[in-house]
């Protein structure tokens, strides 16, 4: 049976009540009652394998999307990355002088918010 410890709840609890019904029937007494009861025990261990197939198909789904989402943002990151540091090779002074401005503005407020502090 694969994945049964890891079924969605609800498909648990409709695996329980089918099981419990199994269990009734066979309690019944009777060939015909046995027999059922056995067919319906057949039933629920494959109702119990799908569970656990329809879990794995899921999660391999869900693994291989998120995959697919992190390689795509990870391509893009590195895009941007390459541009940006094709950017400053182009432009090496400006780049300086855009860091020399950031750096000022930092500058300029833990300056004022130490100054506000005291």
């Amino acid at each position: 049976m694969a994945g049964n410890g890891q079924q969605h709840a609800p498909m648990s609890e409709q695996l329980a009540k089918l099981q419990t019904a199994i269990e009734d029937a066979s309690k019944e007494g009777g060939d015909k009652a046995t027999a059922i009861a056995d067919k319906g025990r057949q039933i629920l261990a494959l109702a119990r394998e799908l569970a656990g197939d329809i879990a794995g198909v899921t999660r391999e789904t869900v693994s291989t999307r998120a995959s697919r989402a992190y390689r795509k943002i990870h391509d893009e990151a590195q895009y941007d990355v390459e541009l940006a540091r094709e950017t400053v090779r182009e432009h090496p002074l400006m780049a300086v002088a855009g860091v020399a401005a950031v750096s000022a503005l930092v500058a300029a407020c833990v300056t004022s918010a130490l100054s506000r502090r005291h």
